[in-house]
């Protein structure tokens, strides 16, 4: 994997020089580009759940489920990040009624994230209704510099090399 400044600036806190050479003292956690699987389950009395896949592209939130896709963004700092989405409906659920059905949904979330996993606690208005829901994210497909990649090995600076070729 080509290492780029970019990428050597977001993973080191600080190189040291000691007999004439660096040495690493430390990494900066990052979320982590790449697609996720999410489960979904509403809180606080609202009966639902959803699972599907959800991008996270620096910064940009993409994803969908069985009825519903989602867009927004999110921000990281120190191991907690936090976003804003919108739901939009895309199929009809015969015989079943959907808490978010038919509407475009707002939704904000902070909790967690931590080496390709997160959690988050969030709050969608539905309406004039807010309801509150949790939901697992567990990466799936790293990735890196807009390629997807297979194998993930961790090295001393992140990532060793990985496949990049298409499936």
């Amino acid at each position: 994997m080509r290492l780029t400044s970019g990428r050597i600036r977001r993973m080191i806190i600080a190189l040291r020089w000691h007999s004439n050479s660096y040495y690493l003292t430390g990494f900066i956690m990052t979320v982590r580009n790449g697609l996720y699987s999410i489960r979904i389950e509403m809180k606080d009395g609202a009966r639902g759940r959803a699972t599907g896949v959800i991008v996270l592209l620096d910064g940009q939130i993409l994803g969908g489920d069985t009825h519903f896709y989602y867009t927004g963004s999110y921000t990281y700092k120190t191991g907690k990040w936090r976003g804003e989405l919108i739901t939009h409906q895309h199929a009809e659920a015969l015989g079943v009624t959907l808490v978010f059905g038919g509407r475009e949904v707002a939704c904000g979330f902070t909790r967690t994230y931590s080496d390709g996993e997160a959690e988050v606690d969030g709050t969608a208005l539905v309406g004039k209704t807010s309801v509150l829901f949790h939901a697992k994210l567990a990466l799936k497909v790293l990735v890196i510099d807009g390629l997807p990649v297979r194998a993930i090995m961790v090295g001393a600076l992140g990532y060793s090399r990985a496949s990049t070729r298409p499936w």
